[in-house]
């Protein structure tokens, strides 16, 4: 050490070099730096930079840093690994443009693809997405199966394909025994959405908790503390909750976590109808959603958001989000919260370009709904049993139309269910409306309808 300290020095003093602080010295003169760099053996300049990129993994450098040193060391599959890493790292904290160059530093064409696949995933194209992940899986055997069939799951659970999802999980099932911790961790948030979106809560709680036992890194573990406190959350377990997503938030602060935390504390915040607390919230999970580009995120938010605005009044709130959202893509989902939301302050205007700008199947979805608020559930049981389109949204009109109320479904369900059910009938979607009221734009304008026709006689009790 003490003569590196000396051969130090005397370079700081021949103006070779010049220190930056904290151990860190830089050549003077660029020029200088390349002259000395080209005059290094090739086979002992690749072994210095995959020795560098050794040391930078060991003191957790940013992954783009560590495969950049694996390549220029030749080290391809290193650099591979690395890349594939960045691509995630970039992503995740909304740098599109960055992620994009990633993918296509990637030498290797599986892992190439598989970048391809992903990103369609964040954008919500989920059907080009599924198409690539499918001819990959086709392409290989054995273990080189998982990473490609988790990736599977993952685009089911946001494209709603749970039937699907079932099916690929079951596959997993048995490369379960070859699995790397990291693929375990995966498959086993994988199986926690699964029985959650499935209805079974408390074994979706077992899996997220087993899960912490193999998340390695924080993020891992910020995600499984997340998973955890969404069971608790679902189950209206609000101050468990609470306390899980502020732990997560602490490990991990990336854009994407950022916008999943506030958007499920500002779902708090409006059941305990502090809503100045809860607009903070969701306006800043918006925010984080949208500049990370996640098309789900933004679709699970502005439900929230617009009944936030409905409730306060506030329509230039509601036009002003819808403006910023206008020259995007954004999904089925959330153009009908935006038309019931126009509905509710009876924008006219916003009500017609969303028909003329929406796809046939979200015109119907749009129609449908109209007919159920208009009292139409006649003309709409007829429309539904010929339509070709929304067989999840017919399913609904059909139970409408049968009464089969059931506590476990959805709130637009029990949205539809209270305008036309009686007495005895109200009493599960009155007390399921009555906490989504809260939550979800098409439950607080049913529940306000339902509270007017109250006014006027109508019979709404239990």
């Amino acid at each position: 050490k003490r003569l590196m300290d000396v051969d130090m020095a005397r370079l700081i003093n021949t103006g070779f070099i010049v220190s930056q602080g904290n151990g860190v010295y830089t050549f003077k003169h660029a020029l200088l730096r390349e002259v000395i760099y080209v005059g290094i053996l090739g086979t002992k300049r690749r072994f210095m930079h995959k020795r560098l990129a050794r040391l930078f993994a060991q003191k957790g450098y940013p992954p783009y840093v560590v495969a950049e040193q694996y390549e220029k060391g030749g080290a391809w599959r290193k650099a591979d690994e690395y890349w594939m890493k960045s691509f995630f790292y970039f992503l995740e904290r909304g740098f599109h443009s960055e992620a994009a160059k990633v993918k296509d530093r990637v030498k290797d064409y599986l892992g190439k693809k598989y970048l391809e696949a992903s990103l369609l995933e964040h954008y919500g194209k989920y059907d080009e997405a599924e198409r690539i992940i499918l001819k990959l899986i086709r392409r290989v055997k054995g273990r080189k199966r998982v990473k490609l069939l988790l990736r599977l799951s993952s685009i089911y659970d946001f494209w709603g394909r749970y039937d699907r999802m079932g099916i690929v999980l079951e596959k997993l099932r048995s490369y379960e025994k070859y699995m790397d911790e990291d693929e375990k961790y995966m498959y086993l948030e994988e199986l926690g959405i699964y029985y959650d979106m499935t209805g079974r809560k408390e074994k979706a709680l077992e899996i997220y908790q087993e899960s912490l036992k193999y998340a390695k890194d924080g993020d891992g573990k910020a995600t499984a503390l997340f998973n955890i406190g969404w069971i608790y959350y679902s189950t209206s377990k609000y101050k468990e909750a609470e306390k899980y997503f502020i732990e997560a938030l602490k490990i991990d602060s990336t854009k994407l976590m950022r916008a999943w935390v506030f958007l499920r504390l500002g779902g708090i915040k409006l059941i305990e109808e502090k809503d100045e607390e809860a607009r903070l919230y969701l306006e800043q999970s918006f925010k984080n959603f949208f500049e990370s580009g996640f098309t789900y995120g933004i679709n699970l938010v502005i439900p929230s958001l617009l009944t936030l605005y409905m409730k306060m009044k506030e329509y230039e709130e509601v036009r002003k989000v819808f403006e910023e959202l206008k020259e995007t893509v954004f999904l089925s989902e959330g153009m009908l919260a935006f038309y019931i939301a126009f509905k509710f302050f009876n924008d006219k205007q916003n009500m017609k370009w969303i028909l003329e700008n929406a796809n046939e199947k979200m015109r119907f979805s749009i129609r449908m709904t109209e007919l159920l608020l208009d009292g139409k559930l006649e003309e709409a049981y007829r429309e539904c049993k010929r339509a070709k389109f929304l067989p999840n949204f017919c399913k609904i009109v059909k139970k409408v139309y049968k009464k089969n109320v059931i506590n476990g479904d959805m709130p637009i369900y029990h949205a539809f269910a209270l305008l036309y059910c009686k007495g005895e009938e109200c009493k599960v979607s009155y007390e399921v409306l009555k906490k989504y009221r809260k939550l979800d734009v098409l439950s607080f304008f049913v529940w306000e309808r339902v509270g007017a026709l109250g006014k006027k006689g109508k019979d709404i009790s239990y």
